[in-house]
């Protein structure tokens, strides 16, 4: 599980560094400087969505509703991998479909902020509904959130387990082991206490008050 989590982890980083710094710069260009609705995490109003649909130029269209959403198809659902298995890895009982259900929710706004958006840049900017483009915004914003509340529990949860391995790893140096794993090289357990000699028979110095009264065996 843990290479799997690696794996999508890795995976949704190359895809969001590929809108970061490709697809995005361009839209943002051709709409005269001014945020794409992916990059307005709070949502927008119905004024700055028509205002940004007008000022998108047709390559900006073409680049949105292109590249950029090709990207955006496969990134919330690597994106949601990651939290998942973030959850299954560091949480048990409850907190982990907690983290789980907000992870679910956050991949389906981002779907559907994706659908409602290419609705509004395949319209005419005054012919787009009220209701679209609110709906849109209020996606948004749900999809940051959640986003948001995962990063942060799993941020927490790594955390939580470095300070107890390191809590334990103190523990055990106490007692001379020097690392939790022996196969690492530095496994240390302690050494046996040293057996002390059998002591040497013990010899009185006092004088026998007997000795010489009697001759010894071989005078």
């Amino acid at each position: 599980m843990t290479r799997a989590f690696w794996a999508c982890f890795a995976l949704s980083m190359a895809l969001y560094a590929m809108m970061l710094f490709w697809t995005l710069p361009q839209i943002k260009a051709e709409a005269g400087g001014l945020l794409p609705f992916d990059l307005r995490p709070l949502g927008y109003t119905e004024e700055a969505a028509r205002s940004y649909l007008n000022a998108l130029s047709a390559r900006g269209r073409d680049v949105y509703l292109g590249p950029q959403h090709l990207l955006d198809l496969f990134y919330p659902i690597t994106l949601a991998a990651v939290f998942v298995l973030g959850a299954m890895i560091l949480y048990r009982g409850r907190v982990r479909w907690v983290i789980i259900g907000f992870a679910m929710v956050g991949e389906v706004a981002d779907y559907g902020e994706n659908a409602l958006v290419s609705t509004m840049l395949t319209s005419h900017p005054d012919l787009v509904p009220s209701s679209t483009i609110a709906f849109a915004g209020f996606l948004t914003f749900v999809k940051s959130v959640a986003v948001t509340v995962c990063i942060c529990a799993l941020l927490f949860g790594a955390a939580r387990v470095w300070m107890s391995k390191r809590r334990l790893q103190r523990a055990l140096k106490r007692f001379g082991y020097m690392s939790l794993d022996p196969r690492d090289g530095e496994y240390d357990p302690p050494e046996a206490p040293a057996q002390s000699a059998a002591p040497a028979p013990f010899k009185s110095r006092r004088k026998d008050p007997m000795r010489g009264m009697f001759p010894e065996a071989g005078e």
